[in-house]
């Protein structure tokens, strides 16, 4: 997988304390839990940038991801 704009969000999460949770609900509704508080960021991806990221987090973890299995925990 190259790298995507998820993977830049990840990257820069990672740097700030308190983070532990990232979720992309739509490609336009993307939040961050932070301390115990959900906040949602400005930020949009497209369906092919989801699904790209979606297939390798799929693969490494040896999960199915898609469709019919939209959700990967």
């Amino acid at each position: 997988m190259s790298k995507n704009r998820i993977n830049d969000l990840i990257d820069e999460a990672s740097k700030k304390a308190g983070i532990t949770e990232i979720i992309i609900n739509r490609p336009d509704n993307v939040y961050v839990e932070k301390d115990g508080e959900m906040i949602r960021l400005d930020a949009t991806f497209t369906e092919a940038e989801i699904d790209d990221f979606g297939q390798w987090v799929a693969s490494i973890n040896r999960k199915e991801f898609g469709p019919k299995v939209p959700v990967l925990d």
